[in-house]
């Protein structure tokens, strides 16, 4: 399905900026770039992230973000405003059909904020002690600017939350390698317990938020869909 191409498109642009940025080859780099894009060309809003890896001190990168992605919502209501109509791929994002009310906007994307905060936290605090040892390691660098790149499509998934789903809801799996990777700069033990207690109280309550609490304020839960996904595998079937 559509939604199975974008996640396989997203796991090889991850595949093609590590091997550009972290291991350096810019062999792997176009062969997987090209196959991300082969593979759902909705993957391209997330390539400016190599120019801004380059191009942006750690200092500014955050409001670097944040003023693109306020750009990102002005491009969105000019589109809307003189009715655009596109013939690629991205023009299907940009209908009214697709909007969704500031309010549950704001109820949808409210929690993804948290991760982005403590994100943020982590790396302030590990640049305090060790800031000479993680400008240098980019790995680390990489995990984090990519981390937080997702902020760009923050304002805009208020509006359309198909932006959520794919561009900061699939950046899930990035916070969890830097949050991991941060620990190996974490002095003390009672730090490490800190983060890794901070991370799996946010885990939980992204759980709660998603698929609990809607049902409580809005009688709609997600939770019997991912249960019927779940149970709809034959492998699980076969397990039992």
């Amino acid at each position: 399905c559509i939604r199975d191409r974008y996640y396989v498109a997203f796991s090889l642009f991850l595949i093609a900026v590590y091997n550009l940025i972290v291991s350096k080859s810019k062999a792997s780099f176009i062969i997987f770039a090209t196959l991300s894009f082969i593979s759902h060309s909705a993957i391209l809003l997330l390539y400016p992230f190599i120019y801004l890896y380059y191009n942006t001190k750690s200092e500014k990168y955050i409001r670097k973000l944040i003023l693109y992605s306020l750009i990102l919502v002005g491009i969105l209501y000019f589109i809307l405003s003189i009715g655009a109509v596109f013939s690629i791929h991205f023009g299907s994002y940009f209908t009214k059909d697709l909007l969704s009310s500031i309010l549950g906007g704001f109820f949808n994307n409210f929690i993804w904020f948290f991760w982005f905060l403590l994100i943020y936290k982590i790396n302030k605090r590990i640049v305090k002690h060790n800031s000479s040892l993680v400008e240098s390691d980019n790995k680390y660098q990489f995990l984090y600017k990519l981390s937080l790149y997702s902020i760009i499509f923050f304002p805009i998934s208020i509006i359309l939350q198909i932006f959520a789903h794919r561009y900061i809801a699939a950046s899930l799996i990035v916070w969890l390698a830097f949050i991991f990777y941060s620990l190996d700069y974490e002095k003390s033990l009672k730090k490490r317990l800190e983060s890794i207690l901070l991370f799996a109280f946010l885990v939980l309550g992204t759980f709660i938020y998603m698929y609990i609490l809607p049902t409580y304020l809005l009688g709609i839960s997600a939770t019997d869909i991912v249960l019927k996904l779940f149970l709809s595998n034959k492998l699980i079937f076969f397990l039992i």
